[in-house]
């Protein structure tokens, strides 16, 4: 039924579909991101990553039902302690995380509507793999810069890496 949500390495990259899909008092398809960042971040460490397992134990941190969706600073907790990642919870400005040359992150921006976490993974010299930033691309690859020039509509951005 979500064959289309996943890319065919078994990132999630098309949060759209999961319409029927509840995260708190909400379709995934609104407010999922945060679940998804976390499935693919733990996918892109080799960590387990249970959609399910994840989705639910989110679904226990959100405030007011979901209607904002994902904390990031949640986010960071649950990644540290409940998967074990050694990460870090980190605020830039545009300019200061184009610069990053860090092997995969968590990235959340502001679209201009709301927040959206995403997974970023390098690839080589200076390129980055986008994981559910655009619906269903399998392989959105460029600059951190490039991306956030045509997405970003907030100055500050949070990145858990």
């Amino acid at each position: 039924m979500y064959e289309t949500a996943f890319s065919k390495d078994g990132f999630i990259i098309n949060q759209g579909v999961f319409t029927d899909l509840p995260f708190g008092k909400y379709p995934s398809s609104e407010n999922g991101c945060g679940w998804i960042a976390a499935y693919n971040y733990l996918k892109l460490q080799n960590k387990p990553a249970d959609m399910e397992k994840i989705r639910t134990q989110l679904a226990h941190t959100l405030f007011l039902g979901g209607k904002s969706g994902m904390s990031v600073a949640l986010l960071s907790l649950y990644l540290r302690f409940f998967s074990h990642c050694k990460i870090g919870f980190h605020i830039h400005l545009p300019n200061t995380a184009a610069k990053l040359y860090i092997p995969s992150g968590i990235l959340m921006y502001h679209t201009g509507k709301s927040f959206h976490f995403i997974v970023i993974q390098r690839k080589n010299k200076g390129q980055y793999r986008f994981l559910n930033g655009i619906y269903g691309e399998e392989q959105d690859i460029r600059t951190i810069k490039n991306f956030l020039k045509e997405h970003c509509n907030f100055p500050l951005l949070f990145m858990i890496y």
